[in-house]
């Protein structure tokens, strides 16, 4: 038996990039969910635990194009809904249209489908919060191969989606569950995973990414995201200069579709070049957040009996928390050297 568990992919999700990169974003994300299921055509079945879509920006195209890709599928498709794409009233049309083999789990009560000698539990959202208690005392009939398909978080006392107790799950007996909810990938068990979100969509999701492949006993991770968000703190005093830096940053960035996030700690005398970082890093994105760097010792000495110097030991003599007293160096000295950075 072979099967493939997938979550989280969220398409058609908003974020907070302008409205070209946003679409561009979305665009991959469809790619990467479509080409999952075009590329295991020749397994038994798919899983996916929740949140595949975002419910409030799904269109009615949204819809038919999704139905498309899983009808062409082939195969069985088993679906539990999570706390962003929950089937109600005023979305419940739409899944008179779906495909034969889209198999949803449309309670949140457990329930399950059986395809020959296996059986696949699943329970589902029907709102955007989940408040029912898990049945943990479900008998499972052991001849059969048994997976349970959920959306929720593990140990999460007080939480809004559906707590699981991990240790309670383990004694149920399954032969695999397949959760959904959290993006990154994680292994909870020998049987018990979260295959994590199929695309990156923001710098929150700095991995590479993609779904789990259940073959004959054996597990893999199989990672196909197109996109990498790279969010990094750097200082340019540690660069001789500019094409420096450079070079340091093609050694991190992977050869995807690259998002990056620089956080530069600069000095007066680094010449800063967005458009040429941009250009030889073939970056799609490139956000860089400036904070200036200053090396305080060398002012006080290159200015004695000044205004700085005094400032500065001023602040120095407080008795204020370390950072406390950094950013208000950081503050005091951009007022007074203003003038050298204009």
């Amino acid at each position: 038996m072979s099967f493939i568990h997938l979550s989280d992919c969220h398409l058609a999700s908003a974020n907070k990039f302008s409205s070209n990169i946003s679409d561009f974003i979305r665009k991959k994300t469809w790619e990467s969910f479509e080409n999952i299921l075009k590329d295991n055509k020749d397994l038994d079945f798919a899983l996916i635990g929740g949140d595949l879509f975002e419910r409030s920006f799904f269109t009615t195209r949204d819809y038919q194009k999704l139905f498309k890709i899983i009808r062409d599928f082939g195969k069985n498709v088993y679906y539990v809904t999570g706390n962003h794409d929950y089937i109600s009233y005023d979305n419940q049309l739409f899944f008179e249209e779906k495909p034969n083999n889209l198999k949803i789990f449309s309670s949140a009560k457990l329930d399950f489908y059986q395809e020959e000698k296996t059986r696949i539990y699943g329970i589902s959202y029907e709102d955007r919060i989940f408040t029912q208690n898990f049945p943990y005392d479900l008998k499972l009939d052991k001849s059969y191969f048994n997976i349970l398909l959920v959306h929720g978080a593990i140990g999460e006392k007080n939480s809004n989606y559906l707590n699981l107790d991990l240790n309670k799950v383990k004694a149920m007996g399954f032969n695999y569950v397949a959760l959904g909810h959290i993006h990154k990938p994680e292994k909870l068990s020998y049987n018990i995973y979260y295959s994590g979100t199929t695309e990156a969509k923001d710098f929150s999701e700095n991995m590479d990414y993609g779904y789990l492949l259940y073959d004959e006993g054996k597990i893999q991770r199989k990672e196909v995201s197109k996109l990498k968000f790279t969010d990094i703190s750097l200082k340019s005093s540690d660069f001789s200069d500019l094409n420096d830096l450079v070079t340091y940053l093609k050694t991190i960035l992977s050869n995807k579709i690259n998002f990056l996030r620089l956080n530069l700690k600069l000095d007066r005398s680094f010449k800063l070049d967005e458009e040429k970082i941009k250009n030889d890093l073939n970056l799609f994105y490139l956000e860089i957040n400036v904070e200036k760097d200053y090396d305080f010792a060398k002012l006080v000495k290159a200015y004695p009996d000044s205004l700085l110097t005094r400032f500065l030991y001023q602040v120095d003599t407080c008795d204020k928390d370390h950072k406390i007293l950094e950013r208000a160096k950081e503050l005091g000295l951009d007022a007074i050297l203003r003038s050298l950075y204009e």
